[in-house]
């Protein structure tokens, strides 16, 4: 078995109180339904002692299976690292932990046979107890009075019975030839009996074997749950235009977008410059009941890819940009931009309408352009500079203070504003702060929360910040919204996005979104928003700080979604 550094930690030595023993002349006598609701209470307290003793004992079978340190089983308690148990789950539900290591690991606890004059004990304890003497005789073959049975003393130190793994076959085997034969509460009574056999026979051994059946039931459960409750996941189909409907919308090809100034110069984008550099709606997309039309994926600088829209409308088709964030490796739209303060040309800064939310794209839209991507590659641009291409089809403002105060005013132009919502549709993912919360403090309702047994979507991407990733996308337990969880190539997870169920609007967004605060907190993050949470042996340029170490790993709903992918088994 081989060895991990899991990082196990002793638990502190749990105190047991009892009270006093008082004299029962003194108590006021109890009434009928108070007895009967202190039996109740006492059996639940057993029960309750029962199960936690049990618990305690699996983290133990857990930690031992995990780094084969048999020593953890004379401690009191152990404290297990995230995703322990699930992985010795996952072993025990594939065939990997066998019924072989169970049994190594149980022959390291002593049982009463092994204590000074255990064998007498024992036998002791069958003559008191008619049915476990019953039991013995039927299981074993000899009887308690006659001389054989010391014989099978010794297998129990020795051979095949040493431990309740040997003595399985000869359980069942008994217990399936009486079943036909005794009424229902007759035989409860004799797999009572059973287990009280055992205990006799070999104590703290069978509690730990009971406590180990329980994790591979719990494992071959667990496996059949996850096969059910696996649906199967529709991908997003792309399908390629012909000749004649990529002229058909670019016909209809309507560009709102404001002049690109470049070198003391005013330019305005055409649907002759998209087709000039082959960047027309090759290809078709299916959003519900939206169709966009998309071209191929082309480079655009500093890491950004960017691809050209076309959604058809009442109005036309409307041409819209869209660009991948290079920190959450998500697609957006861009409604706007704010021109360099420095020479008044170019674009200085990316508008992020009301939010970057906002103007987040549908999961079926992402998969989309990742098909694209994954399919056809990226496209230099040759002819054009692609900035003009990708900013051509936006609104700009003159700098960041005019963007903030049109803003502010709602003066804003352009279709964003007219179709998608001005305020979020919830604000229960968190509150929105320079200073970020605590990681271990991000919580929500559960019903808000992604259920990792509906996967909606699967597929991969790349992104210029965080190189090869993987986006999983499931519905959130009261299926109003959609999650967006995305791994990268050291499996470090994040949240890309959560999605609303509103209908898809002409800029290809939804009308309605989430802010969702510190929740999708990116796994580069720009420096000054970091909080200090920042990661410095982790850096991209010019100005990212990795995140997981000090945050993303340390949030309540990536620990539940890295479990889950445990789980998986991968």
């Amino acid at each position: 078995m081989g060895r991990f550094n899991f990082g196990f930690g002793r638990r502190k030595q749990e105190t047991a109180s009892y009270e006093t023993e008082g004299t029962s002349a003194l108590k006021p006598e109890m009434n009928p339904w108070q007895e009967m609701a202190d039996e109740m209470n006492a059996e639940r307290e057993v029960a309750e002692k029962q199960k936690a003793s049990t618990e305690r004992q699996q983290r133990k079978i857990v930690a031992c299976m995990l780094t084969g340190d048999y020593n953890v089983i004379w401690d009191h308690d152990v404290a297990l690292p995230m995703g322990a148990e699930d992985e010795v789950l996952r072993r025990l539900g594939a065939g990997e932990i066998t019924k072989q290591d169970e049994e190594e690991f149980l022959l390291k606890i002593g049982g009463p046979i092994h204590k000074e004059g255990g064998a007498g004990r024992i036998l002791g304890k069958l003559e008191q107890d008619e049915w476990q003497k019953q039991l013995f005789g039927w299981t074993t073959g000899r009887t308690v009075s006659g001389k054989g049975v010391e014989s099978v003393f010794e297998e129990i130190r020795d051979v095949d019975l040493r431990t309740p793994v040997g003595f399985e076959e000869r359980r069942e085997g008994v217990l399936e030839w009486l079943k036909p034969q005794v009424s229902e509460q007759q035989y409860a009574h004799y797999e009572k009996s059973m287990d009280d056999l055992e205990k006799t026979l070999y104590g703290k051994r069978f509690e730990y074997y009971q406590a180990f059946e329980g994790l591979r039931e719990k494992a071959v459960g667990g496996q059949d749950l996850l096969a059910e409750e696996q649906p199967t996941i529709r991908k997003q189909e792309v399908y390629w235009n012909g000749w004649e409907r990529q002229e058909e919308l670019l016909r209809s090809a309507r560009i709102d977008g404001d002049v690109w100034k470049q070198n003391g110069r005013d330019w305005t984008l055409t649907t002759e410059v998209l087709r000039n550099n082959d960047l027309g709606p090759k290809y078709k997309a299916q959003i519900e009941n939206q169709e966009v039309d998309l071209s191929d994926v082309y480079e655009l600088g500093g890491g950004r890819v960017a691809a050209v829209a076309y959604v058809p409308t009442n109005d036309g088709v409307k041409v819209r940009s869209y660009y991948r964030s290079n920190s959450q490796g998500v697609w957006r739209y861009m409604p706007d931009y704010a021109r360099s303060a420095q020479t008044g040309e170019g674009i200085g800064w990316y508008g992020k309408s009301y939010s970057e939310e906002a103007t987040t794209l549908p999961y079926a839209l992402q998969e989309a352009l990742a098909t694209i991507m994954e399919s056809q590659g990226v496209k230099e641009v040759q002819n054009t500079n692609p900035k003009f291409i990708f900013a051509g089809t936006a609104k700009a403002y003159d700098s960041i203070g005019d963007y903030q105060a049109a803003l502010g005013s709602g003066q804003m132009r352009g279709d964003f504003y007219d179709e998608v919502s001005s305020t979020s549709d919830t604000q229960e993912f968190g509150r929105i702060s320079y200073d970020k919360q605590r990681p271990e403090d991000i919580n929500m309702r559960f019903g808000y929360e992604p259920d990792f047994g509906r996967v909606m979507a699967d597929y991969k991407s790349e992104s210029g910040l965080v190189g090869k990733m993987e986006t999983e996308v499931f519905q959130s337990n009261d299926g109003r919204y959609n999650w967006l969880m995305c791994t990268d190539a050291k499996n470090r997870s994040w949240v890309g996005g959560i999605e609303t169920s509103s209908p898809i609007t002409s800029t290809g967004c939804r009308k309605e979104w989430v802010s969702a605060g510190d929740v999708v907190t990116p796994l580069y993050e720009y420096e000054r928003m970091s909080s200090g949470y920042g990661d410095y042996e982790d850096v991209r340029p010019p100005h990212y700080v990795g995140m997981w170490k000090n945050y993303l790993s340390r949030m309540p709903l990536i620990r539940k979604y890295q479990e889950y992918k445990y789980r998986r088994g991968y």
